[in-house]
């Protein structure tokens, strides 16, 4: 006769096989399980409190990994901690130019200035995430050994705050304006202080009581101004009338002497139609000057032939003695 089997035994198969079941579904729907992943490290100084396995590493707010593993470094030598998170980036999430999916391309990236910051993931929750970004200006520091691909990384806002806090001297700023407030203090209460304000307001009612002195003499010198404007201002008339009436005789003269001056040169004029060479008057001028000059000319010939024979008045020209 065969042995019974237990209940117990296929009802702990079932459950088994369910579990198996749900598992496979589960990492398969996930797609986990056949997603090639980057593995990468990240080291900080600050603390990473809020930071836990599976938040996101984020790249301009696009998820392109998760942290798989928090751990601490301790360096006897130097005294120093480190703390290194690993990370895995999704290549399928990233797109690089020409279809390229190689790890080069993330180190040309690191090398222009491609680094990791912590920043608040959740304000309520307080939890932490790893964004992306560039920084150009930020050098890359390392320190780890170079077996994983290392992302420098940056401190956060709060941790460069405090670096920025550190390097301000508190104590002297306090000693200082300890020293300025007591300085304050004392010129405040200094008696001879009390002395010049008051001596202060003494001056200004002197001066008060000069200005309205000033007041009172001005006044009439105000008047009087105003009189000798007045005084000018009718001589100005004067001059103006005068200079109306001297401008009507300076007309009047430059009108006669424009006159005078048609009339010479008219006279002018009519000179030089006289005076011209193809003139008439001009032609029997040289006619007369002509014959003039042939009757001196015979009058020069009667003289040297007188001269020559005197006798020749008694008896004629060729007569005998």
């Amino acid at each position: 006769m065969s042995k019974q089997v237990s209940k117990t035994a296929i009802g702990a198969f079932v459950i088994g096989a369910i579990a198996l079941v749900v598992a496979a579904v589960v990492i398969v729907g996930s797609g986990k399980f056949f997603t090639r992943t980057v593995p990468c490290v990240f080291y900080f100084d600050g603390s990473v409190q809020g930071l836990s396995i599976g938040s996101p590493v984020t790249f301009k707010g696009v998820q392109i990994g998760e942290v798989t593993d928090i751990s601490l470094t301790f360096n006897p030598g130097k005294m120093n901690l480190a703390i290194p998170v690993r990370a895995v980036f999704y290549p399928e999430k990233i797109h690089m130019s020409h279809g390229e999916r190689r790890i080069e391309n993330l180190n040309r990236a690191i090398e222009k200035g491609l680094r990791g910051q912590l920043t608040m993931q959740s304000l309520i929750t307080g939890q932490l995430m790893i964004a992306l970004d560039f920084y150009p200006d930020k050098p890359a520091t390392y320190k780890g050994d170079g077996s994983v691909l290392e992302i420098p990384t940056v401190p956060t806002v709060v941790e460069q705050l405090a670096q920025v806090l550190k390097g301000v001297r508190f104590d002297e700023i306090l000693e200082k304006l300890t020293k300025t407030a007591d300085g304050i203090e004392k010129l405040v209460n200094n008696p001879d202080l009390m002395e010049g304000m008051r001596n202060l307001n003494s001056t200004v009612q002197d001066v008060q009581t000069l200005v309205r002195s000033l007041n009172a003499r001005v006044d009439p010198l105000a008047v009087s101004i105003a009189g000798a404007a007045d005084e000018y201002g009718r001589l100005a008339k004067n001059l103006n009338a005068e200079i109306g009436n001297m401008s009507g005789v300076l007309e009047k003269t430059l009108a006669s002497a424009q006159a005078t001056a048609e009339k010479m040169e008219k006279t002018l004029s009519n000179s030089a139609s006289i005076t011209s060479e193809g003139s008439p008057v001009m032609h029997e001028l040289t006619r007369s000057l002509r014959e003039l000059s042939e009757a001196a000319q015979s009058m020069r010939t009667l003289a040297d032939y007188l001269e020559r024979n005197p006798e020749s008045v008694i008896f004629g020209k060729g007569g005998s003695r």
